[in-house]
């Protein structure tokens, strides 16, 4: 099994910010499933009031989906 390293801060904003862009101004409703919504919740408002390490803790907590050729 091979671990791979965090991309860090500057590779999470190389990321991060192509996705910003193409977020819509309307930024009012998120589109989610019933079962992540708490989570959803949790998240948007811990970026909204800089909750770092709350936002840090959902991540860490929040399950990988499979990769699609696990089931291969």
């Amino acid at each position: 099994m091979s671990l791979r390293r965090s991309p860090g801060r500057a590779g999470s904003d190389r990321v991060l910010r192509p996705l910003a862009r193409k977020a819509p101004d309307d930024a009012g409703w998120v589109e989610t499933d019933e079962a992540a919504a708490p989570a959803v919740t949790t998240l948007l408002d811990g970026l909204r009031d800089g909750d770092v390490e709350g936002v840090r803790a959902l991540v860490r907590t929040t399950p990988t989906p499979p990769s699609p050729s696990a089931g291969c």
